[in-house]
Order: C-alpha cells, then structure tokens, then sequence
C-alpha cells in the first residue's frame, strides 16, 4: 500500500499573517460567538473554524478587510450550528421530556445531599432526613430522640436557618 505523499507548502507570508490575525481578532470574535453559541466549546470551535476556512482558502492573504472576513465566516458558521441544533432540539427534546424532568429531579436531591454533608453533622443529617425527606411527624422523630416536640421543632428551624446561612440565603 503506497502513502499519501502530499507534500505540504506552508507559506510563511501568510502563516504570519494568519498569527497577527489570530492574536488581534481571536477574543473580538470569541467575544461575539459566545453571545450567539449555545455555549462556549460551539463559540470557540465557530471561531477555530473560520481561522481553519481562512488558512485552507488562503483568499485571506489579499482580501481589504480581513477582520470583516472573518466576522462575516464567525456569523455564517454560528447560523449553521443554529440551525441544525434548532433542528435537533425540535425532534429530539420531544422524546426525552419524561426522561429529563427525572434527571433534574435526581439532580437537584444530589445537590440538598451535598448541601447536608457539607454544612451538618450526621446526627442533623438523619433528624433532617426522616422530618423533610422520609415524612415522620415532629411528634415521632421527638420521640425517637427522647425530646418534646418543641424541643424539636426548634431543632430543625435552627437546622434550616444555619443551612440558609451556610448557602448565602439569609
């Protein structure tokens, strides 16, 4: 089997071209893109790719305004991504709706759990779950402790307050 011995010319008026444009343009059309992209990895890959279109076309090297150029390339790219996450959105997002109201249900029970373990001990942990998550009665968790059940529902207003404290709530 013979190999692709395409030699590659790499002219170096215009890679340097390509590295002063890169360095002055980059971050304006970053800048741009991720205003427009659904989200920063789709913005910087617009980008990449209009730098990519210009050192391929090398049409670029003689063009009056390059910064123009590759603004209108960022714009064309960013309505072709658009256009077909658009497109998938409309077909796809129908089929998983059960699906994804689930995951950020689970979602957000994993995010209270962090919260638990981070700001209290494991004694508040399990009063808190079996009051607010396991649907015992103040007058049942109080008796399993041994207090009244004032005495407990000040404990878990405190357990609140401290964990709304703790989160930047209060």
């Amino acid at each position: 089997m013979e190999e692709d011995k395409r030699e590659i010319f790499v002219d170096p008026e215009l890679n340097e071209l390509m590295e002063e444009l890169f360095s002055k343009y980059y971050p304006i059309l970053l800048r741009y893109a991720v205003k427009v992209a659904p989200n920063m990895a789709i913005a910087e890959d617009v980008v990449m790719d209009a730098f990519y279109t210009a050192l391929r076309k090398q049409s670029i090297k003689n063009h009056e305004n390059p910064g123009g150029w590759l603004m209108n390339t960022v714009k064309n790219l960013l309505q072709n991504v658009t256009k077909r996450i658009i497109v998938r959105k409309n077909t796809d997002i129908e089929n998983y709706t059960d699906e994804l109201s689930l995951m950020e249900e689970q979602y957000g029970v994993i995010e209270v759990e962090m919260l638990l373990e981070m700001y209290l001990d494991e004694h508040e942990r399990m009063l808190f779950h079996k009051y607010y998550f396991q649907g015992y009665t103040a007058r049942e968790v109080a008796e399993m402790e041994g207090i009244t059940e004032s005495n407990l529902k000040v404990r878990m207003h405190r357990l609140r307050k401290k964990l709304m404290l703790e989160i930047g709530v209060m």
